[in-house]
């Protein structure tokens, strides 16, 4: 199926940048699984080969020299496979990490009301001897039963 649509779409220049996702994503199937989970994005632009990471770590993992040297070789496989690809234009790699979350997340709605709910209903003891205690306590009976009647 890949291949009938390859040449289906190689037929018609006007097709080419779609063409080239499809080489990017057919070569992408042949990195092993490893490297597969660390890609966020590849492209082929101006003959350079672009792998963007999805973390600094998939970064400094791809960034290796043996990982850079396996997939130089992997480009000129696929490029000996795949002649009328990009591929075989390809003249360097660069690896980039994604500096930013693909979906930002939203910050919450400002709160308007006060979140808590009063539980109490007021009708409990006093037993401060204290007058200045005493009276807040008081204060603080009243807004209790003012806010549940």
């Amino acid at each position: 199926m890949n291949t009938i649509i390859a040449d289906m779409i190689g037929k018609n220049a006007h097709f080419s940048p779609l063409m080239n996702a499809f080489y990017c994503k057919d070569f992408f199937s042949l990195m092993g699984p490893k490297h597969q989970r660390l890609i966020a994005k590849i492209f082929i632009k101006n003959k350079i080969l672009y792998l963007i990471t999805h973390h600094n770590v998939g970064y400094q993992e791809m960034n290796h020299d043996d990982t850079k040297t396996n997939i130089k070789f992997l480009i000129k496989l696929y490029a000996k496979q795949n002649p009328q690809s990009a591929f075989s234009e390809v003249e360097g790699l660069k690896i980039f990490t994604k500096r930013y979350e693909d979906d930002p997340q939203p910050l919450p709605p400002p709160r308007t009301q006060r979140q808590n709910i009063e539980l109490a209903l007021g009708d409990f003891k006093n037993s401060f001897e204290d007058e200045r205690l005493f009276e807040l306590f008081e204060r603080v009976r009243g807004r209790i039963k003012c806010k549940k009647s």
